[in-house]
């Protein structure tokens, strides 16, 4: 995956490197190689479901690319990424 840079905050961009980096075609692949809901993904490309902590772990666990690496492709400039915690 290249490094990127990113002016905008854009959960496709990254949806697209990762397609790159794993060489497929669609976001039904993708979905398949991450064993996660293909609804997520079409959701997540829309803007319509965040990429938050645990998916970017599996996607970390599976493409072995930085959770920061993967922010800056996605274009996420926090210092912090703070997910929810729930008791």
């Amino acid at each position: 995956m290249e490094r990127t840079t990113a002016k905008t905050y854009s959960q496709a961009r990254l949806l697209d490197a990762l397609l790159d980096h794993f060489q497929l075609r669609r976001d039904s692949e993708l979905a398949r190689r991450l064993d996660i809901p293909r609804s997520f993904i079409c959701k997540a490309r829309k803007e319509q479901r965040p990429i938050g902590p645990v998916i970017m772990l599996r996607i970390h666990e599976e493409s072995g690319i930085s959770i920061k690496k993967l922010r800056e492709v996605m274009g996420d400039r926090r210092k912090w990424f703070r997910g929810s915690y729930s008791t």
